[in-house]
């Protein structure tokens, strides 16, 4: 039997519940990927099916399910996530019979936060930071024996734990967590301080953030579950609590605008575990705070994907990083900013041990030393790139605007830069159709 996913994205956690649910289930899978599918072949039983369909992930990404008549693709190499949790880790951390109860760090090899501790590839634990952390006897049994955890590079429990500790702002009190029981209690000691009005900064897997119940004029919402409070599209609330966890913008019933969150790793869900009775908590990036709750790991958080939805229509964020790293199909090396993509893999420049190229191509605005530098227009690339992804193959007039607008005219997948030293006023411009049918403004030079 034949499956395919439709699932436009070179990220691979949901590879790796496929491959889980088919481990637990006894069922013998192959699973390739060719961009925009996922393959799935196998032996297909009708337990296999039903517990696919109970422990898929709500995914931003999954458009269908259907049969297949060609298995085609590669398999990717795993690569670590950045992503919220799945229901089987916040059950972990919310059973008291569990080794995880209340312990932050839960995740497994398809959800959570991986990548922020990753130091380089690939993706095994000696090139994590949790390299100084030795498996217990338990986590290493669960390594040959969960499916959901086999071979996990970040596995660990209160057992083998990563100590956390909350202080107040002057550091003249501490408290620490090294125990089971004492996560519980210092998650309960930081909820009871927020309802007595006070603030925590809590470092997250996303970031470091200033916690607090009544908003201010500048916070952001972090939802619990869904809220009354705010005016919601049944596509948000989806969005909201999907596995990447993505930031929306939310109004709320007063007629505020908030960027918001659900809670999307352990630590935010154990706090708002604590608070249940509230809906809604609020924070902000502010480091003055009543109280600190922090670890020692130098973890390299990722900024979480912000997503704008209307009626029809949803995007992402250019610049939107909790979906790294992933895979590409490029056999290219390309460096931009902190960013590097290397041996089919888009990820940090600092997450490569080594980086080997024969050449160099920068853009015209990068400081890069290098004997064989080559180099390019950025905006000259990028207009070719939005022209490539909306299939167009004629000729076009493109404008980037930058320090100074720039005006690059592209024929023959030849880009010229058609206008320099330009000023663009805000009075009307005509518009004319050109000899090639295309529709093109009439600019006016300031005189």
């Amino acid at each position: 039997m034949l499956l395919r996913f439709k699932y436009p994205s070179h990220t691979t956690y949901f590879i790796a519940t496929i491959e889980a649910v088919a481990k637990s289930c006894g069922v013998e899978v192959d699973t390739y990927y060719s961009y925009p599918y996922i393959y799935l072949r196998g032996d297909l039983s009708e337990e296999f099916v039903q517990e696919l369909e109970k422990q898929l992930p709500n995914s931003l990404f999954l458009e269908k399910v259907e049969a297949s008549e060609e298995f085609a693709g590669q398999k990717p190499a795993p690569l670590p996530n950045n992503v919220g949790l799945c229901h089987r880790c916040i059950g972990e951390m919310l059973d008291p019979a569990s080794r995880r109860y209340y312990y932050p760090f839960t995740m497994c090899n398809a959800c959570g936060a991986h990548a922020p501790f990753l130091q380089h590839f690939p993706f095994v634990r000696q090139n994590t930071l949790m390299s100084v952390f030795q498996p217990c006897s338990a986590c290493k049994k669960e390594m040959a024996s969960n499916p959901w955890r086999e071979d996990f590079a970040l596995i660990s429990c209160s057992q083998c734990n990563i100590p956390v500790r909350l202080s107040n702002a002057s550091r003249t009190r501490v408290l620490y967590a090294n125990e089971k029981e004492e996560y519980k209690e210092l998650f309960g000691y930081v909820a009871g301080m927020l309802r007595d009005g006070k603030s925590v900064y809590m470092k997250t897997l996303r970031g470091s953030y200033r916690f607090y119940l009544a908003p201010k004029e500048h916070s952001k919402a972090l939802l619990v579950r869904p809220s009354e409070e705010f005016l919601m599209l049944a596509s948000e609330k989806r969005a909201l609590f999907s596995i990447e966890r993505p930031w929306l913008h939310l109004t709320h019933n007063s007629g505020k605008v908030y960027e918001a969150a659900a809670v999307w790793d352990g630590f935010t869900t154990l706090l708002a575990n604590e608070l249940q009775q509230y809906d809604v908590l609020y924070f902000d990036e502010k480091f003055q705070a009543d109280f600190v709750l922090d670890f020692d790991l130098p973890i390299t958080s990722y900024t979480a994907p912000r997503l704008f939805i209307n009626k029809h229509k949803r995007c992402f964020q250019v610049g939107s990083q909790a979906l790294f790293p992933k895979h590409s199909s490029s056999e290219h090396t390309a460096l931009y900013s902190d960013w590097a993509l290397y041996d089919g893999i888009v990820d940090r420049v600092e997450h490569f041990d080594e980086i080997a190229a024969k050449s160099v191509i920068t853009f015209k605005d990068e400081e890069i030393e290098h004997p064989r530098i080559v180099r390019k227009d950025f905006a000259a690339i990028l207009l070719k790139g939005v022209l490539r992804q909306n299939m167009h193959t004629g000729s076009a007039v493109g404008v980037y605007f930058g320090d100074e607008p720039a005006f690059y005219y592209l024929e023959d997948k030849r880009t010229t830069k058609i206008f320099t030293d330009l000023h663009i006023r805000s009075s009307p411009y005509e518009v004319r159709t050109s000899r090639s049918g295309a529709i093109c403004p009439k600019f006016y030079r300031e005189i």
